[in-house]
């Protein structure tokens, strides 16, 4: 089965929380942003940076 990029970087987990998906950042307005899985918490969160 071929994995999708976010599923390669981000586990099977991404799948569960589609709105944090990395896949979604397709806009100018989303530059510099990027999308974390965070040890010993649930689901995948976004993070700006400068």
């Amino acid at each position: 089965m071929e994995q999708k990029p976010a599923v390669a970087a981000l586990s099977e987990d991404i799948r569960n929380w589609p709105d944090a998906s990395p896949v979604t950042l397709q806009d100018p307005a989303y530059v510099g942003v990027a999308v974390m899985a965070m040890q010993g918490r649930p689901g995948c969160t976004r993070i700006r940076t400068p």
